[in-house]
Formats: C-alpha cells, sequence, structure tokens
C-alpha cells in the first residue's frame, strides 16, 4: 500500500518567508506614507499664514484710502498703521529718504512665519 501525504496546512518555511515579506512591505509603506502624512499639513499652513498677512495689509490699505479721503492726516494715519501691525513681526520703514522727494514714503513688511507681504504709501 502507497502512503499517501496530502499538504493541509503551510510549512514553517512558507511561514517566515510570508512574515518577512509583509515586514518589509509594511515598512516601505510607512516610511512612505509617514512623510505625506506628517507633511500634509504645511500647505494648508502656508495659504492660512498668507491669509492673514493680506488680511492685515487690506486693513491698512483701507485706512489709506480712508487718509486720502480727508479722514485721517497723515500722522494719524501712521500711528494707526502702528497700532494694527503686530511689532514683533512686522515693520514700518521711512523710505522717503531713499527717493529724495519732499514727501514721506513708508514700507509696510507684515510677515506671518516664512510669508512675507509688502507695500508702499506715499503721502
Amino acid at each position: 500500500m502507497k502512503a499517501r501525504f496530502d499538504q493541509k496546512a503551510f510549512t514553517l518555511i512558507e511561514v517566515i518567508i510570508t512574515i518577512i515579506v509583509a515586514a518589509v512591505m509594511g515598512v516601505v509603506i510607512y516610511t512612505y506614507m509617514g512623510t505625506i502624512l506628517t507633511r500634509s499639513a504645511e500647505p494648508v499652513m502656508m495659504v492660512k499664514d498668507l491669509a492673514e498677512a493680506v488680511e492685515v495689509v487690506e486693513e491698512i490699505t483701507m485706512m489709506y484710502e480712508d487718509y486720502l479721503g480727508g479722514d485721517y492726516s497723515w500722522a494719524e494715519f501712521k500711528t494707526a498703521v502702528n497700532g494694527v501691525i503686530d511689532s514683533g513681526t512686522d515693520q514700518v520703514n521711512d523710505v522717503s529718504g531713499d527717493l529724495a522727494t519732499s514727501y514721506e514714503v513708508i514700507q509696510v513688511v507684515i510677515t506671518r512665519n516664512d510669508h512675507s507681504v509688502s507695500t508702499l504709501f506715499a503721502e
């Protein structure tokens, strides 16, 4: 009589190879997806920072339009600008000396993290 061997289970070698292949695939996927997931919020934060800077510049521009309409004097406009900006990161520079003119020109630089928005206002 002939002995019959029916294989109904996995051998130990097959199980070990399967575990090793799964582990290598897991490491590759984790490495790839880990950097994607951790850096996926950066574009959103960049847009948020830029939007905040533009919002401040728009507010200052509206005050400048009020100055042009006669609602503010130049000194009041400059004081209002200094009240709106963040003194820790933003700047107001007098650049009229560079232009050799009889009127004053200020440069306003609004910075939020790595993004800056700059504009000039003339008296």
